[in-house]
């Protein structure tokens, strides 16, 4: 399903999960106009609540349509990408932040079809070249039809985190490896010790001999 970049970035994010209201006919009662003006300004509010929301979120959420262009792009999406929203709506995502998937982009869409959420960490490029790993949660929206009408996107950025993970990775590789050469050396020491302590306790003993023999010399001479 494609869609023309200019009608995609008229499409507002929370509308996506706003009920229709039925169309009342032209004979329909005053209470029930009032009804459905209530019922429309609710809907209205709530829709400017979630997106008010969506904007002041940290988070990267960005709104694509089944053929990943760019529908709705806020502004964690802004800080965390460095491009702004008139920037890049339309363009695919994939291609527009060079994401890497941890298997495929076609293992991902499939999960999405058939379990309707996708859970996991992609890697993107920014606008600056520098490359940051998200934890992104993704969900498949359907029309009334059933039919997929869009993708919400959530993505927190976690390099930090992960940069930490490996420095602790590596500093406990060193240590095991410190304390198996460290046990190895030990071992090879222990060894040779063993060897001279016993070598020191016959000097000993043959010394103790000599010196009773001497003892014993003099005594006779005596």
């Amino acid at each position: 399903m494609e869609h023309n970049p200019q009608d995609l970035s008229q499409m507002n994010p929370a509308s996506l999960s706003a009920t229709p209201l039925a169309i009342l006919s032209s004979d329909g009662s005053d209470e029930q106009r009032k009804l459905a003006e209530q019922e429309l300004q609710q809907l209205d509010q709530t829709i400017r609540l979630q997106a008010n929301l969506i904007e002041l979120a940290h988070d990267a959420i960005i709104v694509r349509n089944p053929a990943s262009r760019i529908v709705s792009w806020n502004k964690g999406s802004e800080t965390l990408y460095g491009w702004a929203a008139h920037e890049i709506l339309g363009q695919v995502t994939h291609t527009l932040l060079d994401t890497r998937f941890p298997q495929s982009r076609e293992a991902v869409d499939n999960v999405l079809v058939h379990e309707g959420h996708w859970e996991g960490e992609l890697t993107h490029t920014c606008r600056d070249g520098r490359q940051v790993i998200v934890e992104s949660r993704q969900v498949l929206v359907r029309d009334e039809q059933g039919r997929p009408k869009a993708i919400l996107e959530i993505n927190r950025d976690i390099t930090e985190r992960r940069l930490r993970d490996a420095k602790v990775q590596v500093l406990s590789e060193t240590t095991r490896q410190m304390d198996e050469f460290l046990g190895i050396a030990s071992h090879e020491l222990r060894t040779p010790l063993t060897a001279i302590k016993g070598n020191l306790q016959l000097a000993k003993r043959q010394l103790n001999r000599m010196l009773k023999q001497d003892e014993i010399t003099k005594e006779e001479v005596a």
